[in-house]
């Protein structure tokens, strides 16, 4: 599965459209999105910011991480938790009794209209989830962050088990 996964991000990279010139708008797109628009791919600062994000999470610095998010930003999770701001998604890391080791394995980034601001990131993780020592989990974590104003307006995750 994992070759897969690889794959089918090499095949994103390899057919991903040439920069344009600043003549020539770049309208190569793949796809589409809910709303019948066509996908492009999106911006690198906000797969950098999601990678930064990564950086202060695996540092568990919640302080660093609030500046990432946006006031309202919405957050959806793997259980069906559904919750608004960053206190509340700082708590819901809180109530968790699991120690996690983790790598991100993907990011990209797509836009799914060009005439408004922001971009959607998918981002992908292989996480191991401990506790007391003993593996409890080996998951494939993925996650999407729409991004607007170099701040997360949302974000959603979902879990599967890897054997």
């Amino acid at each position: 599965m994992r070759i897969f996964q690889i794959a089918c991000c090499a095949a994103i990279v390899l057919v991903a459209c040439a920069p344009a010139t600043e003549s020539e708008p770049m309208a190569c797109s793949s796809g589409f999105a809910p709303t019948g628009n066509a996908l492009t791919f999106g911006s690198e600062s906000s797969v950098e910011l999601v990678k930064a994000i990564d950086a202060e999470w695996a540092k568990l610095d919640l302080g660093s991480m609030r500046q990432f998010y946006s006031d309202t930003c919405l957050f959806e999770w793997n259980d069906g938790d559904q919750f608004q701001g960053f206190d509340a998604f700082a708590a819901k890391l809180g109530m968790d009794t699991l120690d996690y080791s983790w790598n991100m394995i993907w990011a990209y980034c797509v836009d799914d209209d060009q005439e408004e601001p922001g971009d959607w990131v998918h981002a992908g993780f292989d996480e191991v989830g401990t506790f007391a020592g003993d593996t409890v989990e080996k998951v494939i974590i993925e996650e999407w962050y729409y991004i607007r104003d170099e701040k997360v307006q949302y974000y959603s995750n979902s879990k599967r088990p890897v054997r």
